[in-house]
């Protein structure tokens, strides 16, 4: 004990300091931290204006001590312009230099390891720092409000912590380099930041990180990072792209919300998790992309009012996972594609999405959430995999458009009012274990407003068919050149009503001779579908089933026993119809009374081939207004001809009759197929008398000249009243005196 005092009063008696005691020299105040480094601890006793720079170094009591930190709030308010920080000093304290007005420019020589808490906060006039490469942390709010352009962050930087460079609000250009692990929550918020670069290394984009930066127009967020985190880009409303690179680990929440430019994101694989809101308010995306991973999951409202997403593609994941509302309230959304991995469409997950017109569920979901599809009013047709077995209340409520569904073999329960106000879904198709019922609101009103129920299908390709009707009900390709199925089960089907109305795809189909009928309006609208091969076993063909379609040309197999009404009508491309055999030409009741029109309007046909065979023809304005009909030959097999079958036909000018038929140019007779006509040809050497006085059994045309009872007047007179000897005579039209009577001959 006595050693150890007399070794204190040798101390003592040296003038040598105790570490943290205090002293004052050359008008500042220093604090001992050892023997040989102190801490400056005030310096604003100093005037200093212009160019300063803080000491390295200070003498006191005989002994030099290096300045390795400057204290807490040591030089607050000083005025100086230029600070120069000597490499001596290892960290700057806690409000070291802030608020500071008049400070532009501070270098920070290399030996700065740490910019303390505040060191420099609030300096609006500061533009310019330098910071050595031996800086390894820049703590929170160091910068926080200076009115800095550029910042070069050295490679030293270890951590950027929370708030740092917050505010600073004209930072234009940043690079944040590969080994800093963490940019802390809000560190640069409100920076005016239009050019980002993160490069690879960085491992945390703490909450808020770069929120606010209203300039920032494009980032891209390396592998190695694991987390963005909540709100780190919010309210970046400039940004239009965002370039994830596969490694990225989590979203955090509102990581992206309302960056209203943002037009289209991909998330990577490595994704594992996509916090609540994180793109929602992302106005102007209209395209997502999941690319295929692991396992994920997508927090509620993620991307719930981005009003001009127009398309999702989810791709195939050992697991994906969906909380409430993700794709809510996406008004444009029109296409929706489910990989494999989903085993829940969750609650309100496409609720509102008025365009959307379909959607694949893949056959991994068992479950279809509370509302998940509800307010789906564009929503035309939903196949329920096999693989769901409950879809719950008011899942599909409201979707308006919905007018076929078809339920997979293993559903087990349709929850009250899951198709509440579905009032035009009207064909099912059921391969459940479930008893539906047309008019009943059991199993949640799937069958409430029911025409159709289809209780067992068979699926060859892309047809379904109804095993019970025997019946083709429904197309899922995409058109092309199709070659129907030639058989169901070995035997023989129809085609249902419908199947491929309004299918823009479809350029050829040949239907083959298992195929009986084709329904009403089966391939309406076709407007590609230009050839269409029918063959013989068909044996009618519905109304409307090819109305206004793109076929070119037509054969009727002599199968074929009945025509519907405006089967072929408005077939603006159509130019040859051949009939085969005798055809019952149906009609329907219209305003105005029965009306056929099998073929009227087609105001391309030019041939009108009918086979010698067939007996009787044509019907309720058959091929009316078939404007570029000029000619036609009737076969000596024909005994009738409809009524107003070639009504309106007004450039049918020429009629070539083989049959028994008294056909007259002129005449409304046998559906009106001469009334128009310049001339009527027959079988024999008689030509047609244009008058109805004359019997036509007075006159003959024999080696080229008019014979009347026998004789041949010297001249005839011609259409354009020239006098011309009766001999050699062109085919034409020629006048003739007769028992004093003008008779006009057309000869041939």
């Amino acid at each position: 004990m006595k050693k150890i005092f007399t070794l204190m009063m040798l101390l003592f008696a040296s003038g040598t300091m105790m570490a943290g005691e205090k002293f004052d020299a050359d008008g500042y105040e220093f604090e001992k931290i050892n023997s040989s480094n102190v801490r400056l601890t005030n310096g604003t006793g100093v005037n200093v204006s212009g160019d300063y720079t803080v000491p390295s170094s200070v003498t006191y009591g005989g002994v030099t001590y290096t300045v390795t930190e400057i204290g807490k709030q040591a030089f607050g308010n000083i005025t100086c312009k230029r600070l120069i920080v000597p490499g001596t000093i290892t960290t700057i304290g806690q409000l070291a230099f802030a608020r500071c007005n008049n400070l532009q420019t501070v270098i920070l020589q290399e030996g700065v390891k740490t910019i303390g808490e505040s060191a420099f906060e609030y300096n609006s006039t500061l533009s310019s720092v330098s910071i050595p490469k031996t800086v390894i942390t820049i703590e929170r709010y160091a910068f926080h409000d200076c009115g800095l352009i550029s910042l070069t962050i050295p490679n030293s930087v270890k951590e950027i912590d929370e708030y740092a460079f917050y505010g600073c609000g004209t930072l234009g250009t940043l690079t944040i380099p590969g080994n800093v692990t963490t940019i802390g929550k809000n560190a640069f918020i409100g920076c005016g930041l239009k050019s980002l670069t993160i490069e690879n290394g960085v491992q945390y984009i703490e909450e808020g990180a770069f929120a606010n930066s209203e300039g920032l127009k494009s980032v891209t967020i390396p592998g190695t990072v694991k987390t963005i985190g909540p709100s780190a880009f919010s309210g970046c409303t400039n940004l239009s792209s965002v370039n994830l690179i596969d490694g990225v680990g989590q979203i955090g929440q509102k990581a992206f919300y309302s960056c209203s430019a943002l037009t289209s994101i991909t998330i990577p694989g490595s994704v594992t998790f996509v916090g609540y809101q994180a793109f929602d308010g992302c106005e102007s995306l209209t395209s997502v992309i999941f690319n295929a991973g692991t396992e994920r999951t997508i927090g509620a409202w993620a991307f719930d009012g981005c009003s001009s997403l127009s398309s999702v593609k989810i791709m195939n994941s050992e697991k994906t996972e969906f909380y409430e509302s993700v794709f809510g309230n996406c008004t444009a959304l029109t296409e929706v594609s489910l990989g494999d991995g989903i085993e829940t469409i969750g609650v309100k997950m496409f609720q509102n999405c008025r365009s959307l017109k379909s959607v694949s569920i893949p056959n991994s979901v068992k479950e279809i959430g509370e509302h998940a599809f509800s307010g789906c009013e564009s929503l035309e047709s939903v196949t329920i995999p096999n693989s769901v077995e409950n879809i719950r209340e008011y899942a599909f409520g409201g979707c308006g458009s919905l007018t076929e569904i078809t339920l997979g073999e293993g559903l087990e329960t349709i929850e009250d009012d899951a198709f509440y106000n579905c009032y035009h879904l009207t064909d099912i198709i059921n391969n459940s274990q479930l008893r539906l019922t047309k008019g009943s609101h059991d199993n949640g009103d799937v069958a409430y407003y029911a025409e159709h129920i289809y209780d067992g299908i068979t699926v060859i390709g892309d047809f379904i068919f109804d095993n019970g009707e025997k019946k083709l009900v429904k197309y899922t390709g995409n058109g092309g050149s199709i070659t129907l199925p030639k058989n169901l089960n070995g035997g023989k089907y129809s085609i249902g009503d419908f199947v491929f109305k309004e299918c823009k795809g479809l350029k050829s189909v040949t239907i083959p001779a298992n195929v009986t009928s084709i329904g009403e309006s089966c391939f309406e609208d076709c407007s590609e579908l230009s050839s269409v091969t029918l063959s013989e076993g068909l044996t009618s063909i519905g109304d409307y089933a090819f109305f206004s379609s793109a076929v070119k040309s037509i054969s009727i197999p002599k199968t074929v026993k009945t025509i519907g009404s405006q089967a072929f009508r408005f077939c603006e491309s159509l130019t040859i119809v051949k009939i085969l055999g005798d055809i019952n030409f149906t009609v329907i009741n219209t305003w105005d009374g029965e009306y056929g029109g099998q073929f009227s309007y087609c105001e391309k046909l030019t041939t009108l081939d009918i086979a010698e065979g067939v007996k009787t023809f044509g019907g309720n304005n058959a091929f009316s207004n078939c404007s570029a009909l000029t000619s036609i030959t009737i076969p000596k097999s024909i005994r009738e001809i409809k009524d107003y079958t070639f009504y309106e036909c007004e450039y049918l000018e020429t009629v070539k009759n083989l049959s028994d038929l008294k056909i007259t140019a002129g005449s409304t007779s046998h559906g009106y197929v001469a009334y128009y006509a310049k001339e009527v040809i027959t079988g024999d050497t008689k030509p047609t008398v244009i008058s109805n006085i004359i019997e036509r059994e007075t006159i003959l045309f024999s080696n080229r000249q008019i014979l009347i009872n026998g004789e041949a007047p010297v001249f005839v007179v011609t259409v354009s009243g020239q006098k011309i000897a009766n001999q050699n005579l062109k085919a034409g039209v020629y006048f003739v005196n007769v028992e004093g009577e003008t008779v006009g001959v057309s000869v041939r």
